[in-house]
């Protein structure tokens, strides 16, 4: 994964919130778009709420955001709507709390719509292993071109009830995954643990979260992995673009500009002649070998065979058994067979 090239990207995505891969859909219905309105289809495919908001997230805790009009608010499963549309934004619910924004402030929300953690001005993530990363201290910047950006303070962490369980002191920070969570202090990155005590000095150029033990992080340019400890486990001598671990497999760029999968002791699992990839899902990969040639995305098992011949011009990973997948201007959802259970739409 790239790291600097797409840092505030990243920051975006962290604070800010867009319905991609990071927000991951845990239960069985699946976002649809109809002629520019949103509802929701089952796993066979069959609408089962049928394409009338304005914009929709994924259900998450038996709840999923809705946006009617401008205004965001919950429905159930029935489409009943549980939390009025009353948010200028709205996040699907992630240990029991939602975060939702009014104005130019964010705060959370329980599942009767009851706000918890009131809003305030700035930026928070979502909730992991029960603490959200709060910016504090900041400023708004117009950036031209009708983009407003946050920035300055410092970052901190805040519990379910709002409290400061890590003082804000970091310059940038991460959520916490595996009991760590990385953070930049003067430029460099290092790990904390759920006190705030730094457990691995800051001295990477940039870091990733920890998943299946390890952590991806930079150092003069180059990608490793790191244990727990700080201890490079596999040394750092791979490019940009490189992820963290999947289902034991983790993507690598190598220095001929392609890309490969190893495995958690550094092994060449798929070799390198990838031209594109994506983390695993479900034991499937996103891969392209040509990626300025139309309809040139498929997906790859983790013996790097082919299993859906390439054909989509953007894939996104598999969840609950299903992937969504565009042709053309039109979004549709295939199984692991590469059979369309919805057909592309607009």
């Amino acid at each position: 994964m790239s790291r600097k090239i797409i840092k505030a990207l990243l920051i975006f995505i962290l604070f800010s919130y867009t319905l991609k891969k990071e927000q991951v859909a845990d239960e069985d219905l699946f976002v649809i778009k109809v002629n520019s309105k949103h509802g929701y289809i089952n796993k066979a495919g069959k609408v089962i709420i049928e394409p009338i908001y304005d914009g929709a997230g994924d259900f998450s805790e038996g709840l999923a955001p809705v946006a009617i009009g401008e205004n965001w608010g919950y429905i159930n499963k029935s489409n009943k709507l549980i939390i009025s549309a009353q948010f200028d934004h709205a996040r699907s619910f992630e240990e029991g709390l939602a975060n939702i924004k009014l104005g130019s402030k964010r705060g959370f929300i329980e599942n009767t719509g009851k706000i918890i953690i009131n809003p305030i001005p700035g930026s928070n993530s979502n909730f992991s292993e029960g603490l959200s990363v709060v910016q504090i201290g900041g400023q708004f910047v117009d950036k031209g071109n009708g983009y407003i950006s946050y920035e300055g303070g410092k970052h901190g962490y805040i519990d379910k009830t709002g409290k400061i369980i890590i003082e804000p002191k970091f310059d940038y920070a991460w959520n916490f995954s595996e009991g760590l969570a990385a953070v930049k202090i003067n430029d460099k990155w290092g790990y904390i643990d759920r006190l705030g005590k730094i457990v691995i000095e800051p001295k990477f150029d940039d870091a990733d979260f920890f998943s299946e033990g390890l952590a991806l992080v930079e150092v003069n340019y180059l990608y490793g992995y790191i244990n727990k400890k700080g201890v490079f486990i596999i040394k750092p001598k791979y490019e940009r673009q490189t992820s963290r671990f999947s289902e034991g497999l983790a993507k690598v760029k190598f220095d001929n500009d392609k890309f490969g999968f190893i495995d958690r002791t550094g092994n060449i699992i798929i070799e390198p002649k990838l031209t594109w990839a994506e983390d695993f899902s479900e034991g499937l990969a996103v891969y392209a070998s040509d990626i300025n040639v139309a309809n040139g995305y498929g997906y790859i098992s983790k013996d790097g065979k082919v299993v859906i011949e390439q054909q989509f011009e953007s894939a996104g990973d598999f969840n609950n058994g299903l992937a969504k997948v565009r042709i053309g201007d039109r979004w549709g959802y295939i199984n692991n067979k590469g059979k369309f259970i919805f057909n592309p739409s607009k």
